[in-house]
């Protein structure tokens, strides 16, 4: 499991948080590729942790899933959507 420096997260687990790991605030660029029909699009990362992130992408360039999310230097995680707030 990987080890998340928790410097930079809002406290700690609040009332509300039904997240299994707490997420660490981050900004990055990325890119969302969907394999199965040549389509990627931008996205930036907000939060993540060792078992999901927050992604903000225009709902325009959303496709179906399963996807990859690729970041700094070509590292490449596969993805699932998991929920999504907006359109």
């Amino acid at each position: 499991m990987p080890h998340f420096d928790t410097a930079n997260d809002n406290g700690g687990r609040t009332p509300n948080e039904r997240r299994r790991e707490p997420r660490r605030r981050v900004l990055l660029t990325g890119k969302l590729v969907y394999p199965h029909n040549n389509f990627s699009a931008d996205c930036t990362i907000r939060d993540l942790s060792a078992n999901g992130a927050r992604l903000i992408v225009r709902s325009e360039d959303l496709s179906s899933d399963p996807f990859l999310i690729v970041v700094k230097k070509a590292i490449v995680h596969g993805a699932l959507t998991a929920w999504q707030t907006g359109a």
